[in-house]
Parts: structure tokens; sequence; C-alpha cells
């Protein structure tokens, strides 16, 4: 039987899946330019997502009316409370970190942080993305919305299999302990 482990340091190995020094590097550009392209799909997709998601779930209410706005409002505030939710998580496992550590293009794995929201997930900056691109994406076009979140989650995935191979390189034992106690995410 194969374990989550295995698994991951199967992952991990695959040069495939993890990101590439250059991606690690330059991942704000990267990130920047997935919302930009997210965005600009708007010019073959003229449909937006809430409209989309308001056609599906309520096709009886129609355009213009009071009820579409409404609607309009609530997926707008739920994609905002998206986001705070990101905000208050990136903010909390960026607390536990250094500022140069965050906002350095170099990777940092001299030493492994447990405390905090690292207890609970090992990496809190790349989920709090997840949640971040739902909040964003709901602005977008259909194309969009999707676009979004499945390069979001491609990108953040590929992030962590580059950090975690790092990771074991240098914590070594002191990591598999770590990854069998606390989950990806």
């Amino acid at each position: 039987m194969v374990t989550g482990l295995q698994l991951t340091a199967a992952a991990v190995t695959n040069a495939s899946v993890r990101a590439s020094g250059f991606e690690f590097e330059k991942r704000f550009w990267i990130i920047s330019a997935i919302y930009l392209v997210g965005f600009l799909l708007s010019v073959f997709d003229h449909t937006s997502f809430i409209v989309a998601l308001r056609h599906l779930i309520a096709p009886s209410i129609t355009r213009g009316s009071w009820d579409a706005a409404a609607f309009a409002r609530i997926v707008i505030a739920t994609g905002a409370l998206f986001m705070f939710l990101s905000a208050a998580l990136r903010t909390w496992g960026t607390a536990y970190l250094r500022t140069e550590v965050v906002h350095d293009t170099a990777q940092h794995s001299e030493a492994l942080v447990a405390d905090g929201p690292f207890r609970y997930t090992r990496n809190p900056l790349y989920l709090a993305n997840l949640p971040m691109a739902a909040g964003i994406s709901v602005l977008a076009s259909r194309s969009g919305f999707v676009f979004l979140l499945l390069a979001n989650w491609i990108f953040v995935y590929r992030l962590i299999f580059r950090e975690e191979e790092s990771l074991l390189k240098t914590q070594g034992e002191s990591y598999r302990v770590y990854c069998r106690a606390v989950p990806r995410f």
C-alpha cells in the first residue's frame, strides 16, 4: 500500500509537476499574468460569471430586475468574503515569517516553521491564494472564472512541490515528521 508521504515524495521528484526555478523566482509576475489572461478572456466570452450563475441557479430572474441586481450583490459579497478570508489567512501566515522571506524571489528552506497557521496546514500562504482566486474570479467571464481557478490551483501546487523538495533536502526527517502531522492543505 502506498502512503501519502510516498506519493508526495514521488510527486516532488517528478520534474514535470514541480515549478522550475524561473517559475518560483517570477511567481508574482506569473500569478499576475494568470489574472490578466483570466480577465482578458472576456474578449471572447462576453457572459459574466455572475450572469451565467444566475441563469444556472435562478433562471426565472429576468435581466434588469431588482432580483437580478440583488443576486449580483450576493455573489459579489460572497466573493468579497472569500477575499477577506484569504487576506486574514495570508496575514496570519505572514506574521510567522520574516518579510524578507515572504517577498524574496529566492527560496528559503533553512528553517521549518510549525507555529500559527503552519500547525494546521503546511502551506497557509499558498492555500490563501485559492479563496483569493475564487473571490476575484466572480467578477470575470465564465471562461475567466474557470481559468482563474484552475490556473491558480495548478500553479500553487507546482510551487508547493518545489518547496517540498527543497525542505525534504534541507530538513530531512524533521520535515517528514511534519508532513505526517500536518496536511498540505
